[in-house]
């Protein structure tokens, strides 16, 4: 593998080579997150979807500025491709909801974002949850968010728990970031 790449799907498998470590084509790569980081974050740039989700894992209890950073632009990157693919929908911060409702910016992913950034994120078990849901769910909707029967199914799960979120208080206005 080239030393120096400067395709993203390269610069993306070297960052993996350094966060794995072992032999890969005869040669010993050693463990080394920063290197990893790094290659990731070059990848990243290029609006390597992988890399951005590789990158807001590394930041979650790091440093939560550069974990939103990523994980938005990771989510908006999939919800935009998405979109343009024809799904019914896409993936965002509420990847699933996301594709179900068909915007990032809509009420029901608004409540969800607020019940995740509000609720969830201040619990252990709400972290481990949000982590592999950030995990699995990009390859879940990939793989399935163009079908009518995935997005029938998760409207209404997730419409009755919007409600249920609203009906607790939880607000629908447009999300700020700020």
């Amino acid at each position: 593998m080239n030393d120096n790449p400067t395709n993203a799907d390269e610069q993306y498998k070297l960052g993996e080579m350094y966060e794995k470590s072992g032999t890969f084509d005869g040669t010993f790569i050693p463990y080394n997150q920063e290197k990893a980081i790094y290659w990731f974050t070059k990848a990243a740039e290029q609006n390597h979807h992988d890399a951005m989700t590789k990158l807001s894992g590394f930041y979650y209890s790091k440093d939560p500025q550069k974990y939103q950073y990523w994980s938005e632009r990771a989510i908006n990157l999939a919800t935009n491709e998405n979109i343009r693919n024809n799904y019914s929908g896409g993936s965002s911060g509420c990847y699933v909801a996301t594709c179900v409702y068909g915007s990032y910016d809509c009420p029901e992913v608004w409540t969800l974002r607020r019940f995740r950034d509000n609720i969830l994120s201040d619990l252990w078990f709400g972290r481990g949850f949000i982590q592999v849901y950030y995990s699995v769910s990009p390859k879940i909707v990939e793989l399935f968010g163009n079908t009518k029967w995935f997005n029938r199914l998760w409207k209404l799960i997730l419409d009755r728990f919007v409600r249920k979120l609203q009906n607790k208080g939880i607000d629908d206005s447009p999300y700020s970031n700020m």
